[in-house]
């Protein structure tokens, strides 16, 4: 079994999202409303993985209990905490993008500016 949970380990952590999130981040550096746009397609495509890394879990987690062989628990705990993480890089750097983007509207006079 401990062969199985590293490779699980490996298989289901969100690699990816921590890497997308480096992008995203250099481009709301950069703050244009075109490069906004690329940067809300790099949060869905996190957004996917985070989502597809969360169904695999969870599946995973429903196999063990359905064999009977119970949850590695540690292991399981893990990956949650592991998607959990990647879901507030999300939606923290999504809240940003909104921020910019307003700020960026408010520049060019299309968007009201908000009262502080």
């Amino acid at each position: 079994m401990a062969c199985k949970k590293t490779r699980l380990r490996r298989e289901k952590t969100p690699e990816k999202a921590p890497e997308m999130m480096n992008d995203v981040k250099d481009l709301l550096a950069a703050a244009d409303l075109d490069r906004i746009d690329f940067a809300r397609q790099k949060i869905n495509a996190a957004s996917k993985e985070v989502l597809r890394v969360a169904k695999s879990v969870q599946s995973e987690w429903h196999s063990a209990l359905t064999t009977g062989d119970g949850p590695p628990n540690d292991l399981f705990r893990g990956m949650a905490l592991g998607v959990e993480a990647a879901a507030r890089v999300l939606g923290a750097v999504a809240d940003d993008l909104a921020l910019q983007e307003r700020d960026i509207r408010c520049r060019e006079g299309a968007a009201p500016k908000l009262d502080e």
